[in-house]
């Protein structure tokens, strides 16, 4: 067998693969996305005690939240965690080792608020949707992060 035989066998199992998992995907009830939605940024808080969230939250809001004592999560590498973070944000890299905590704390329906650096940032929302998984219920999303959250001026350590 000659490598380019090989090599166009390689490239028609790939090509056949994704076809066969996009193709699935449309079928499927509950089909992942094939483009991520644009995550919701409240404006008003709060949501009714009973619901389920998953949302964005602005500068202002999640200083509200910061002055009631929500926990929050700084999803930054622990280096940039210890250059400067929110006032009181914890930063635990082991997802496990942190649903542990906050679910000792205040149990699966306390409020957390995720954030990261900076709004292109995915890290907050990658760390949120984990926790949804984790059977967490009220997840904010600082979007802005770390960098308009100083520039506000606001609490840092």
């Amino acid at each position: 067998m000659t490598y380019e035989k090989v090599i166009k066998q390689i490239l028609f199992l790939i090509v056949s693969a994704i076809i066969i998992g996009v193709g699935f995907n449309f079928i499927r009830s509950n089909s992942i996305p094939l483009i991520a939605k644009e995550l919701p940024i409240v404006y008003q808080l709060p949501i009714k005690s009973g619901e389920s969230v998953l949302i964005g939250i602005t500068t202002e809001r999640a200083r509200l939240l910061h002055e009631k004592g929500i926990v929050f999560v700084d999803a930054r590498e622990p280096e940039y965690y210890h250059e400067g973070h929110i006032a009181g944000a914890w930063n635990i890299s082991s997802p496990l080792e942190l649903a542990f905590k906050l679910d000792s704390l205040q149990g699966k329906t306390g409020p957390i608020v995720t954030y990261c650096g900076e709004a292109d940032c995915g890290s907050s929302e990658d760390m949120a949707y984990t926790l949804q998984e984790m059977g967490f219920t009220k997840l904010y999303i600082y979007k802005s992060g770390w960098l308009d959250w100083v520039k506000a001026g606001l609490p840092v350590e």
